[in-house]
């Protein structure tokens, strides 16, 4: 019938539409994908590397301020400024290396345990950093990290590199911004798992790598790697190299991260990010203890409470150091 044929028409042109509109969503999103790795290669490849810093060597530190104040993630630390550092060996130089320590001998008091964090004197907006590292904390109780993060938090930004707790195995890669900032989950350009999106939140954007290799015990066993940051304009992204996958112009001075492979972690920036939320940083490298790693202090099998484990037990603290053999920034020609 007329009436008929009208129906199954409309019928067939509803079906024909509901099949097309989630291949145009795909395809909207494969040119989106395809629009961050296009402007994200031809970014990186416009300009060479150039050399800016070189941390290494015995007189690492003093590129570096020893901060003393109340720990502002409410951990259970007490960072203590250089003069007491160095007169309680939390800090050394040997083996070509230079290491950070925690008190590792006597039970802490309020408002926790002895520790270094430390923040280079120089101010970075944008390039390419390189972090070689040959051991870092891990253990039941310990929250170390290696970040960048301006004086105006969150307004300045802030960008965790390496950040782990307790005895987990893997790597969080965060930003921290105002709440203008949302990430993408762009898988098809990075090697991680995106777990938060919201750049905003407490908890910051977190891609995770779960590599055996990437943190803790499994990282130190083979020597440790290297860490790099890449942050230009149109993004961020995080390498994390054991140590015998080092790039060779990573090891030659001359890096290239187009011919990197791809990358653990890809933040890109854009309407969903403005570039701007993050300026003005400095290098971070501390041990924390608890704070973060109380949400999985006893799943992580530590124990019932971390702040009486962190307090009564120093000698479980041996393998919570860093052993870095350099840091160096490098700025686009």
């Amino acid at each position: 019938m007329q009436g008929s044929g009208v129906v199954e028409h409309t019928i067939c042109c509803q079906q024909t539409d509901d099949m097309i509109r989630p291949a145009a969503r795909q395809q909207s999103m494969m040119n989106k994908w395809i629009a961050i790795v296009l402007v994200s290669q031809a970014m990186t490849a416009a300009s060479t590397y150039v050399l800016k810093d070189h941390f290494y060597g015995s007189n690492f530190f003093d590129n570096f301020y020893f901060m003393n104040a109340t720990d502002p993630s409410k951990g259970y630390v007490q960072y203590v400024n250089k003069t007491t550092a160095q007169n309680l060996d939390l800090y050394n130089y040997h083996e070509n290396k230079n290491w950070m320590y925690v008190d590792n001998t006597t039970i802490a008091s309020l408002p926790g345990r002895k520790s270094v964090r430390i923040q280079s004197n120089n101010i970075y907006n944008q390039g390419l950093f390189i972090f070689d590292m040959s051991h870092i904390p891990w253990g039941c109780g310990t929250w170390p990290a290696i970040w960048t993060s301006g004086a105006n938090w969150p307004y300045s930004g802030e960008i965790d590199i390496m950040e782990g707790t307790n005895s987990n195995t893997f790597n969080s890669m965060t930003l921290h911004s105002s709440a203008n900032c949302t990430m993408d989950n762009v898988t098809q350009v990075m090697t991680g798992s995106m777990t938060v999106s919201g750049c905003g939140s407490s908890s910051g954007c977190s891609i995770r790598d779960s590599r055996s290799t990437a943190y803790g015990h499994g990282f130190n066993v083979i020597g440790g790697g290297v860490f790099a940051m890449e942050w230009l304009t149109n993004g961020i992204k995080i390498w994390n190299f054991p140590r015998t996958g080092i790039p060779s112009d990573i090891q030659s001075g001359d890096p290239d991260p187009t011919s990197w492979p791809t990358p653990q972690a890809h933040f890109p920036f854009g309407v969903n990010c403005p570039s701007t939320n993050f300026k003005n940083q400095y290098i971070i490298l501390n041990t924390d203890f608890c704070g973060w790693g109380n949400q999985t202090f006893t799943s992580n099998g530590c124990g019932s409470s971390c702040h009486p484990y962190v307090a009564n037990n120093p000698g479980n603290f041996s393998n919570a150091f860093f052993t870095i053999n350099s840091i160096k920034v490098y700025n686009q020609q």
